[in-house]
């Protein structure tokens, strides 16, 4: 800033070296988490090289590149498309050669695409930045992996699970070769191809032997895949993070689906309740996600009144949070209370 200043001072506001100065400026604000303040100064950049250089020089539309970024960080995704595909228009239009940053924004357009759902725009996106990203890189390159692993969330919410699964292991397996296989985005994978078993088991209708083997086995699948996920997190990230209690939370929700597995259900959701409280306090969706859940397990084993506790907790919890008692959420736990204090009621009355 104090740079920015005596620049200023030196050649004005609107000198093109200023401009300079104050996007470099922005760009150290984005760096350092503080979206708005980077904004502000891109914004500003901007505006000078406009009137140096017009609306449609690609030296403009490259600081809507840094200003999209920017909108995705504050989760402000339709703005931030329009900054990427502004942007790769410009450099086209100066027919600038096809490059790893025009990768980039392709992803990011892709990105931007599935966060807005709009689903079939993004898997064109993201095919266009993994072939560029295949000649340019290589196969064998981290970019690559993460194309996948994104295509691999379009398809699965196209629904179209086969496609999914095949992109995350293609990502998965290539993580593991290129980041090693202790690495974040190796677990992030897992989760996701953890999930889609566990989705597989749970829809298999058991109407033949080998139908309830399959459900068995992607049963299994899916909690060695979330297993894994979750010791890649703990070694990293330490036991009290909360993307392990995510990963717990979510082995929880994996073993509630088995009868015979209450206990352990009941074991990773007590310890990503006290990881979920700690670290996002009680007033947290994730913290009512997971006492509901809890509930759940105890009404599974038939102890009620356990179970209409924690439904009430987690009640106060979703309405600290902020959500509303209209929220699917917050109307199937509300529906838990009725149920639970309906049949209480009827015990008590038969027992009598």
């Amino acid at each position: 800033r104090d740079s920015v200043e005596i620049m200023v001072k030196k050649l004005g506001e609107d000198h093109l070296e200023v401009a300079e100065m104050v996007l470099r400026l922005g760009k150290t604000c984005a760096k350092l988490h503080s979206p708005d303040e980077a904004l502000m100064y891109f914004e500003q950049a901007r505006m000078t090289k406009q009137q140096h250089l017009g609306d449609s020089h690609y030296k403009v539309a490259e600081i809507g590149w840094e200003i999209g970024k920017a909108h995705v960080a504050k989760k402000e995704f339709r703005e931030s498309l329009e900054c990427f595909q502004t942007y790769l228009r410009a450099r086209r239009s100066a027919m600038m050669e096809d490059d790893e940053i025009v990768s980039d924004v392709l992803f990011a357009i892709g990105n931007a695409e599935y966060e807005l759902r709009e689903l079939e725009a993004a898997r064109q996106s993201l095919a266009s930045a993994l072939t560029l990203y295949r000649v340019l890189c290589g196969d064998e390159h981290v970019s690559v992996a993460n194309t996948l692993y994104t295509l691999g969330l379009v398809y699965d919410s196209k629904q179209e699970y086969k496609e999914s699964m095949k992109y995350h292991k293609e990502a998965f397996r290539l993580r593991r070769r290129v980041c090693g296989p202790d690495d974040l985005s190796v677990a992030e994978s897992l989760e996701c191809i953890s999930t889609l078993y566990f989705s597989s088991s749970s829809s298999s209708p058991p109407s033949s032997d080998n139908n309830n083997n399959n459900t068995i086995n992607y049963h299994n699948k899916a909690v060695q895949s979330m297993k894994e996920a979750l010791r890649i997190r703990t070694l990293v990230l330490g036991k009290d993070h909360v993307l392990v209690g995510s990963s717990l939370y979510k082995l929880g929700v994996i073993f509630s689906n088995n009868p015979q597995e209450l206990d352990k259900a009941m074991e990773c959701y007590q310890v990503s309740l006290k990881i979920r409280r700690k670290e996002l306090g009680d007033a947290a969706v994730e913290v009512a996600q997971t006492l509901h859940n809890i509930g759940t397990v105890y009404a599974k084993q038939q102890d009620y009144e356990a179970a209409l506790s924690h439904w009430r907790r987690a009640l106060v919890s979703y309405r600290e949070s902020g959500h509303s008692d209209e929220d699917h959420l917050v109307a199937v736990t509300i529906g838990n209370i009725n149920m639970a204090e309906s049949f209480l009621e009827e015990q008590a009355d038969s027992n009598h």
